[in-house]
């Protein structure tokens, strides 16, 4: 990887991780390849809404950043006085401000926010005064002045409970869609195309829309080797006739490549979330495009909340309930000062306020699920596993976006309309269940799988605080061992990480490392408090 880097200091420009020539009275654009390859353009025809781009106007000493609408790749910037430096890497970043010997310091606020919602809201990492760009945004840097100012370009839009719509009609418009992600000549056919089976809803249809462009292409799952998604994944692949390679996901990797992946995103990703990199490189993994199923579910409702067709939600209400169901009943909420409570009800604030100049209040919940949880976690996770293949995201497309995003209430809930367009075109396939319900809900199957899932849930659980963490019980339903991880080889970076944390800023963190039911609803905290010890 050769990161982007561009210091701008009092009339001097400096750019490092691309090859171009500046001169004194000509704007340069500047666009990504990748994660962290960036290139010199002629023209604004490869600075699209799909791909960020940077403007470098010497001559008006302005850098101006536009991010794509939903957020392609991680960009971090720090901006001090007549100082900017701006890069694809936050590591990168945080290396160049320690060479010029300024005082990087860990954001307690973005901190407590990791432990709540498992990434900081808004621009904050976890450092004082390094931000992130946000997806739809124009930032235009004034060095001379040493001012920024931020416009915001693209908000997702929700639907407004205006109309009623035919089902037959939305259902076709859907069809089309779906179909027209993944045109004939949208992969090279001569590069190596990897595709993550996980079975799910999106990345099967993408397998299905692979095959019917005939583009050979080999899947991968990973998983523990209890875990019904690597069964359900074959019999996908089986049906489609296409290669699936298993790959362990074996409990080692959340210490060796967890460690890894949190100090390249600087604690944006960490050890919670290293199964996609860990698998790819535990493995060797290459291939020159690897198609994801980035966004499928989030788009075609996957977390639309019921209270979403409250449409006469006001703002305030919206608001509160948030804070009830996720925020207030957090431990670290209730430990923390009464000013940093301010700041992330403040933070909180500017993303309501960002969703209702679109929107109504009642999607504000999925808002910040679907814009700052994907940009501020998902994106940093995808940017360190650039370095195996280029990503392809099919469902990153604003067409599909607009439509599935706007449908009315009862065709996003359960993703109805998704579920049945994805039927109708490849009904082999998608009559195969998925990991979490094998057969079909209202059948007595489907009622009996759904009883039994829920008993080995429960007794897994018991399992692990009967035995303190010594043991736990496979569940064939998750996807990862993160608890059984978190008590076993983890469990001494762990209670190190509460202790050290703890005395860093000065809160009781040690109810944390206790395995009790309280605790059961904490995991993000506690692999974050793992993460951040790495950072300070």
């Amino acid at each position: 990887m050769n990161p982007l880097l561009i210091e701008y200091e009092r009339g001097v420009l400096r750019v490092e991780g691309v090859s171009c020539t500046l001169f004194e009275n000509q704007n340069i654009i500047i666009t990504p390849q990748n994660s962290f390859e960036y290139q010199v353009v002629d023209d604004r025809q490869g600075a699209h809404d799909f791909r960020q781009s940077i403007e470098i106007n010497p001559p008006d000493t302005e850098i101006i950043v536009t991010t794509s609408w939903f957020g392609e790749y991680p960009l971090f910037y720090y901006l001090n006085e007549r100082r900017l430096i701006i890069s694809s890497s936050i590591l990168h970043l945080c290396e160049r401000m320690r060479a010029l010997k300024i005082a990087i310091e860990l954001d307690d606020t973005a901190f407590h926010e990791t432990l709540i919602f498992d990434y900081p809201l808004r621009e904050r990492t976890l450092f004082t005064g390094v931000h992130k760009t946000m997806q739809g945004k124009r930032y235009r840097f004034r060095m001379t002045a040493g001012t920024r100012e931020i416009d915001t370009l693209f908000v997702l839009p929700f639907d407004r409970g205006e109309c009623k719509q035919d089902e037959g009609k939305v259902l076709s418009q859907a069809k089309d869609i779906l179909l027209s992600l993944l045109p004939r000549n949208s992969i090279a056919k001569s590069s190596p195309v990897l595709l993550p089976l996980s079975g799910g809803l999106d990345s099967r249809l993408l397998a299905c829309l692979l095959k019917a462009a005939d583009i050979d292409c080999k899947a991968v799952v990973f998983g523990p080797s209890e875990s019904m998604e690597r069964f359900v994944a074959q019999k996908v692949a089986d049906s489609l006739g296409i290669r699936v390679d298993v790959l362990d996901l074996r409990d080692e990797f959340y210490k060796n490549y967890g460690t890894e992946v949190t100090l390249l995103t600087c604690g944006l990703s960490g050890h919670h979330h290293c199964h996609l990199y860990a698998c790819l490189k535990a493995n060797q993994v290459k291939a020159g495009t690897i198609v994801h199923g980035f966004l499928g579910g989030e788009f075609a409702g996957a977390s639309q909340p019921v209270h979403a067709q409250q449409y006469g939600m006001s703002k305030e209400e919206a608001f509160e309930r948030f804070l009830a169901e996720h925020v207030r009943g957090k431990y670290a909420w209730g430990i923390i000062s009464s000013d940093h409570q301010w700041q992330i009800v403040n933070d909180l604030k500017k993303i309501i306020e960002e969703c209702c100049s679109e929107n109504l209040p009642c999607h504000f919940d999925e808002y910040v699920h679907n814009v700052d949880r994907q940009f501020s976690l998902i994106a940093n996770i995808f940017s360190v596993s650039e370095t195996f293949g280029c990503f392809v995201r099919p469902f990153a497309n604003k067409d599909y976006a607009i439509f599935f995003n706007k449908l009315p209430f009862r065709f996003r809930m359960d993703r109805l309309i998704f579920k049945k367009a994805c039927y109708e075109l490849f009904p082999n396939e998608f009559r195969i269940g998925s990991q979490s319900q094998i057969f079909a809900k209202n059948s007595t199957r489907g009622k009996v799988e759904k009883i039994i899932s829920s008993f080995i849930s429960k007794a897994s659980f018991a399992s692990f605080i009967i035995s303190q963490g010594r043991f736990c019980l496979p569940n064939p339903k998750a996807f990862e061992r993160h608890r059984k991880v978190l008590y076993g080889v983890l469990r001494k970076d762990f209670f190190s990480a509460i202790d050290m944390m703890g005395k860093k800023t000065g809160m009781n963190l040690k109810p944390l490392q206790s395995i009790n039911l309280r605790n059961r609803t904490e995991l993000t905290a506690q692999y974050r408090v793992l993460s951040a010890r790495l950072l300070v």
